[in-house]
């Protein structure tokens, strides 16, 4: 009786993503650990947005925007998701909606990153934070949603954003702060 519920219930739910096990795992996640740790703003859900450059979540702080992407996959098999999340953040970019955007990998490492790295696409800094050894998810999100706070503050006090090594030497003691807290 219980499988023909199941079998029903994930035709259901395929036709809302195509992996019914993580597609809401990973957004679930940043949902919880933002209203219970974070709260600063408000995270508005995209996911299902049609509108160029919408990721999975908008974060709006004080006049500040962010796009968030959320991957819940064992491993990235190949540069897709990285490509796609650049795109929608020249989209957003091109359309003035951001001032950063925040790429999550909460079941793996990004391929050919460091697990927390500051990059600029389009003029808009961006922030990967990927799975590793001896951290769980909620402490990447919440490692994440801090880092972005401090490039924040450091891009009030920058006219126009460069790329940086003193922001990057600032988050990373801000990350330093953060990881010895934790």
């Amino acid at each position: 009786h219980f499988a023909a519920i199941l079998k029903e219930s994930t035709s259901v739910l395929k036709q809302y993503t195509r992996d019914v096990n993580s597609g809401f795992a990973g957004e679930n996640l940043i949902r919880q650990v933002f209203d219970n740790e974070i709260n600063k703003g408000f995270l508005e859900d995209t996911s299902r947005s049609t509108e160029a450059g919408a990721e999975d979540y908008l974060w709006s702080f004080d006049a500040r925007k962010a796009n968030i992407e959320v991957k819940w996959k064992a491993a990235m098999h190949s540069k897709d998701d990285i490509l796609k999340h650049e795109t929608r953040i020249s989209e957003a970019s091109r359309m003035g909606k951001i001032s950063l955007g925040i790429f999550f990998s909460l079941q793996c490492k990004i391929p050919n990153k460091p697990s927390i790295a500051l990059e600029v696409h389009s003029g808009i800094p961006v922030l990967y934070v990927s799975k590793t050894d001896g951290t769980t998810p909620e402490s990447l999100v919440a490692i994440g949603f801090r880092i972005a706070i401090a490039v924040w503050h450091r891009l009030e006090k920058e006219e126009e954003f460069e790329e940086d090594v003193s922001l990057v030497y600032d988050v990373v003691q801000s990350l330093q702060g953060i990881v010895s807290r934790l």
